[in-house]
């Protein structure tokens, strides 16, 4: 009896264009970058599912739309924030993360001074430096003015955004290779007396990825949005961390300036 056509196409066969379509669909799911959205809808899906409570202690004082109506037009003078600083100092907190880039003197002297007082009166305070395009450097980090560099700790301000604009990770250490900064995050962690969770050490040797995102704030302390890395020469990154959001928006307590 003959065997049936479709039978007489040898297994061997079979296997191997069962392999070449499987190759060929890894190929262009890796080519289309349908494998890296894959992943990140199974993360996004498991933070949207698993919750914890927001860390006790933690208040966000954020310059809002009621900030700015009550004080006026943002940039505010040094002096406004002084008096902020020194109405925190009354309530002894653990540590204070004034998320403002404080790279220039101001004009008036005087508004340096008053938020340098301020600053050693609700010490410790941890300030953020972002990595700036230089001439001589292609990359060099914002330190604040000489003015305030005494009185602050420093930590590093980045937002490495994915592809998609979103922010999953953060490194912990990121800066120049021989003296990187910690996170803002993990500076003001270490500037309340905590320490790092043996668990949470993140990613070694990972360093700035060619054409990734970063959200970094202007001179006068507003965000400029993701714009383009450029190469990861004078500055690395160390300790690639997954964020694990404790929940969205108003999770953590807030008030306005």
């Amino acid at each position: 009896m003959t065997r049936p056509r479709w039978r007489q196409w040898p297994r061997w066969r079979d296997e191997v264009t069962i392999t070449a379509a499987l190759a060929t669909l890894a190929c262009l799911l890796a080519l289309g970058g349908w494998a890296w959205r894959l992943d990140r809808v199974v993360y996004d899906l498991g933070l949207t599912l698993w919750r914890r409570e927001a860390p006790p202690g933690i208040v966000i004082v954020a310059i809002d739309d009621a900030s700015v109506q009550a004080i006026g037009r943002w940039p505010w003078r040094r002096a406004v924030h002084a008096s902020l600083l020194e109405l925190l100092a009354t309530a002894k907190p653990r540590a204070v993360a004034l998320d403002l880039v404080l790279s220039e003197p101001d004009p008036d002297p005087e508004q340096d001074r008053l938020l340098a007082l301020a600053l050693q009166h609700a010490a410790p305070v941890v300030v953020p430096v972002p990595w700036r395009v230089g001439s001589a450097e292609p990359l060099q980090a914002t330190e604040p003015t000489e003015a305030l560099r005494g009185t602050v700790k420093l930590g590093a301000a980045e937002a490495p955004v994915d592809a998609d604009g979103v922010l999953r990770h953060a490194f912990l250490h990121a800066g120049p290779p021989d003296a990187p900064y910690p996170h803002l995050a993990l500076a003001l962690l270490q500037a309340g007396g905590e320490s790092l969770h043996p668990r949470a050490q993140g990613e070694h040797e990972a360093n700035i990825p060619s054409g990734a995102a970063r959200v970094l704030p202007t001179a006068d302390g507003s965000a400029a949005g993701p714009i383009a890395v450029p190469p990861a020469k004078g500055w690395q990154r160390d300790g690639r961390l997954l964020i694990r959001y404790a929940g969205p928006p108003g999770t953590v307590t807030q008030v306005s300036y």
